[in-house]
């Protein structure tokens, strides 16, 4: 059973008149998920290598996923940082946008 909702969102850079790159959202969707705990072997080796994975969505099938590279989850704003395919589902491995770990 899915029982979260996850928004994908899909940004794309723009120039503003000053010749300022900006971000804007192309699109968003919402898609059931549940949602899982990084691993602790998982956890670590992204830290050795500067990464924070937070938690990770499980979309119930990979084609809902269309390279998306945001997500929010609970009101909360993440970078998808790896999209492992198991069978029909998808795993997104989620790191907080703006992470302030360690300071």
């Amino acid at each position: 059973m899915y029982n979260d909702v996850i928004t994908l969102i899909k940004k794309a850079s723009v120039t503003n008149e000053y010749g300022a790159a900006v971000e804007t959202i192309t699109s968003q969707r919402d898609v059931f998920c549940n949602v899982a705990s990084i691993g602790m072997k998982e956890s670590y080796e992204a830290l050795a290598v500067g990464k924070h994975p937070e938690i990770k969505a499980i979309i119930s099938d990979y084609l809902d996923y269309d390279g998306e590279r945001y997500a929010v989850l609970n009101d909360v704003e993440y970078t998808i940082t790896r999209a492992y395919r198991k069978g029909i589902e998808l795993e997104l491995t989620l790191e907080r946008v703006n992470d302030n770990v360690g300071t």
